[in-house]
């Protein structure tokens, strides 16, 4: 994987390109995120050793990019929700590369390289607010997540449970929920924000994502908010300081190939 990563930051970057022109042409402001954003303010680029890139848009852009990009179909480039995308069951977009195939663990199906597009809401005008809107999602996530398939490694009770319920109900029954939430959510600005799909430590104040700024990004230029200190800080610590050489690898990846559509892959191993 090691001797494929700077390909693979070349395949995201093309992605993220993409993606940013969307932006840019339909007048949608998103910002990268996480550690795509801490890339950004340490790196100039990619984290080194990571091999994903995540961005996230304010609700209502959110919806406005949903809608462009299923109006208007790309050549190469596709785009993944639940409910709207066979076989996927995450409440945000993917946007995968068709050219290429990559599996994040023996369990997923064959997709291309992708990027992470997650919707950001009001959470709350108080972390604790914050944290029961959190959670709320959480409860609507979780039997969503297992109709791809089981966590054999946690609690069996609670995975059968789990399981159980992503079973009985639908994808939309899911989705209509989580969008409700969201749509009443987003109706009254508060104090506080969250992405929803991360964890809590993401619940930061929605000041931080009051302007954005053009960052310099390997050979390209993608956006981001100004007070990315401040949010890095809320949300990491002292994200400047480079973890221990033993946390600096890359997440798991069960197969990549960048010159094989995933649909070709598919074919070749039934």
């Amino acid at each position: 994987m090691d001797k494929n990563l700077d390909l693979l930051h070349q395949h995201l970057c093309v992605i993220m390109n993409e993606i940013h022109s969307i932006c840019v042409t339909h007048n949608i402001n998103y910002t990268l995120m996480g550690g795509s954003l801490i890339g950004a303010v340490r790196h100039k680029g990619f984290i080194p050793w990571d091999d994903d890139l995540d961005i996230g848009m304010f609700y209502d852009d959110y919806k406005k990019f949903l809608d462009v990009v299923t109006k208007n179909k790309h050549e190469w480039l596709e785009f993944a929700l639940a409910g709207k995308s066979g076989n996927y069951y995450n409440p945000f977009i993917k946007a995968y590369d068709s050219r290429t195939t990559l599996i994040e663990n023996a369990l997923d199906e064959p997709k291309g390289v992708f990027v992470d597009i997650f919707p950001i809401v009001y959470s709350g005008n108080s972390r604790f607010t914050s944290t029961i809107e959190f959670f709320k999602h959480r409860i609507l996530l979780a039997p969503l997540v297992r109709k791809a398939y089981q966590y054999k490694d946690k609690n069996p009770i609670k995975e059968f449970l789990l399981t159980s319920m992503g079973k009985m109900f639908s994808v939309e029954f899911f989705m209509k929920r989580i969008t409700k939430q969201y749509e009443r959510l987003i109706k009254k600005p508060t104090r506080f924000v969250s992405d929803m799909d991360g964890n809590t430590h993401g619940i930061v104040l929605a000041s931080y994502f009051s302007e954005y700024v053009d960052y310099d990004f390997e050979q390209y230029k993608f956006k981001g908010i100004k007070q990315a200190d401040a949010y890095l800080r809320d949300d990491f610590g002292d994200y400047m300081q480079l973890p221990p050489i033993d946390k600096r690898t890359p997440h798991h990846i069960e197969y990549i190939n960048l010159n094989l559509p995933y649909r070709e892959y598919t074919r070749l191993n039934r």
